[in-house]
């Protein structure tokens, strides 16, 4: 997915769990070794937090506006712009759940949040028609 193609998009993020780690047969330990393994602002490596295990485990998208994060965020920065939030799965092209894309755009008051929920799905389907599998997704790229 190339994102310069999607300058409304500021930060994309994909958690999976990488190959070789555990994943438990119950339902919340398939995720527990899931972090982010690709993202356009760093962090790789950070494990989830509950609220990325619950859009997975749930499959409920979240969205939301956020214009000041809370001092007690582990990334809080007093001057981050404020922003729009997607997170949803993140599925391969067989259809087959292999984690959570986070994706935020660039938000000021009076923006169509509805048009970035629309290209956020777009996004999200572009990503899985070029996703084999979990596993391919950690394959050099051709």
């Amino acid at each position: 997915m190339e994102v310069y193609k999607h300058p409304e998009l500021k930060q994309l993020a994909l958690h999976v769990t990488p190959v070789g780690f555990p994943i438990g047969a119950d339902a919340d330990l398939q995720h527990c070794n899931r972090c982010i393994v690709a993202s356009n602002f760093g962090r790789i490596g950070n494990p989830d937090i509950q609220e990325d295990y619950d859009v997975v485990l749930s499959g409920k998208e979240l969205t939301a506006v956020e214009t000041k994060l809370s001092p007690t965020t582990p990334w809080y920065s007093p001057s981050a712009p404020p922003k729009y939030e997607v997170m949803s799965r993140l599925y391969d092209s067989s259809g087959q759940v292999i984690g959570m894309v986070y994706m935020s755009f660039g938000y000021k008051e009076g923006d169509d949040v509805g048009k970035f929920t629309a290209l956020a799905h777009a996004i999200a389907d572009e990503l899985k028609q070029r996703i084999p599998s979990k596993d391919g997704l950690f394959k050099p790229a051709a």
